[in-house]
């Protein structure tokens, strides 16, 4: 039996596992239109054009101003994405769902998580 179709065969010394870390944030629930669950921009950024995370493309290099909702702003935080934060977009899907590079690691967003980020191209 060929050993590179065969699950149990042990992996090739020569061949270097992957050291990179990954994360995923898929969907959110229902958001509703109150007032409580709405997020500030920190005053920092407030007059900084911002746009959604879903809506960069590869290869943009982004920082984040600040998010939509409270929601998941924990999540966001204990996931080194805070205000201030620069990001490279690595991928991205038609519907908006994107992987992004944080430092030394990769987090993927479903395109409702992507949608809550504003982000303002890094230049700025």
């Amino acid at each position: 039996m060929d050993d590179q179709n065969n699950p149990d065969s042990q992996q090739n010394p020569s061949q270097k596992s992957g050291n990179w870390k990954f994360t995923f944030l898929g969907g959110m629930s229902e958001i509703g239109p109150s007032d409580d669950n709405q997020a500030k921009l920190p005053q920092t950024f407030a007059n900084q054009e911002s746009f959604p995370l879903a809506l960069s493309q590869v290869g943009d290099r982004v920082k984040i101003l600040g998010f939509k909702t409270q929601e998941m702003v924990n999540q966001f935080h204990a996931r080194g994405l805070t205000p201030g934060s620069e990001l490279q977009v690595i991928s991205r899907t038609p519907i908006g769902s994107v992987i992004v590079a944080v430092q030394d690691y990769y987090i993927g967003l479903g395109s409702a998580m992507a949608n809550q980020i504003l982000v303002t191209d890094s230049e700025h």
